[in-house]
């Protein structure tokens, strides 16, 4: 289900929405983000792990890519583009922009524990093998900059590359939600 939560905050959260709460004050009663209650909650009663589960379900069922379906959205609400869309929806949030928006979403990536966790494992083995960012991109078949943003712990590598980096790192491979 993507970020984590503590048994005790999952409990609190079922408690919480059996009692008849609304995902929106569950949210806000835990300190969770509403998507991660409303996961938790709506959309397991459904069957859906995750969010991105659900999308992908969404856009399946009318026949579009998850992007194309995000652009089909976009163009329902009247807008030219899912960036355009995003952007609005970060102003609508507080933030001057969407990039001020992401900006912030990476900061608070860059603070999970998985991910300071794979910026330390990255580093420290690329450091043992004396080896670089560019090297390890040229293994993954994937650009510098990709690296560059696994190794700060702005993002992780999808899953189908997990393997391939624990491969090149000469680790043996397991989840990256497992080094926690």
């Amino acid at each position: 289900m993507g970020r984590k939560l503590s048994v005790e905050k999952k409990e609190t959260i079922k408690r919480l929405y059996e009692s008849g709460l609304s995902v929106a004050d569950i949210a806000k009663k835990t300190g969770t983000y509403y998507q991660l209650v409303y996961s938790h909650t709506r959309l397991a009663e459904r069957g859906f792990s995750s969010p991105s589960d659900y999308q992908s379900h969404l856009a399946e069922s009318r026949g579009l890519s998850p992007a194309g379906y995000k652009e089909h959205l976009a163009k329902e609400r009247h807008f030219i583009s899912a960036r355009e869309y995003n952007a609005h929806l970060a102003r609508k949030k507080g933030y001057l922009s969407l990039w001020e928006y992401e900006k912030h979403l990476e900061g608070l990536r860059q603070r999970q524990p998985t991910n300071k966790k794979l910026r330390a494992v990255v580093a420290e083995r690329l450091a043992e093998l004396g080896k670089t960012q560019k090297w390890l991109a040229e293994k993954l078949g994937i650009g510098e900059s990709a690296v560059s943003r696994y190794s700060s712990g702005k993002t992780r590598p999808r899953k189908d590359l997990q393997a391939k980096l624990f491969k090149s790192l000469e680790l043996p491979y397991k989840t990256i939600d497992d080094m926690v």
